[in-house]
């Protein structure tokens, strides 16, 4: 699976409004995201992009950041900062058990 496709079906399962993410762990993972940390007080986990996936991001699309500061991103304004092969940003909510 190419890193668009991949995004695609992770764009598929978000809901954007009430913050619920239609996949598992397990499939999250395989898309090449990675765990970060649960947000304090809440049941929802910030899972990061793969740095391939950046090309693919829609602009405006509502991303989370490392630090749980939400914002949209933009290409080329919004930082391509990696950590651990990761982009500082993703996607924040709840994932399906």
């Amino acid at each position: 699976m190419t890193s668009k496709e991949a995004f695609a079906r992770l764009i598929e399962s978000i809901e954007v409004y009430d913050e619920s993410i239609g996949l598992t762990k397990d499939d999250l993972w395989s898309l090449g995201l990675r765990f970060w940390s649960m947000e304090e007080g809440t049941e929802k986990e910030l899972w990061l992009f793969p740095h391939s996936y950046y090309e693919h991001i829609p602009v405006g699309f509502p991303i989370v950041f490392m630090g749980f500061k939400k914002g949209e991103f933009m290409p080329g304004a919004t930082d391509r900062d990696l950590r651990f092969g990761c982009l500082t940003f993703g996607i924040l909510g709840t994932v399906k058990p």
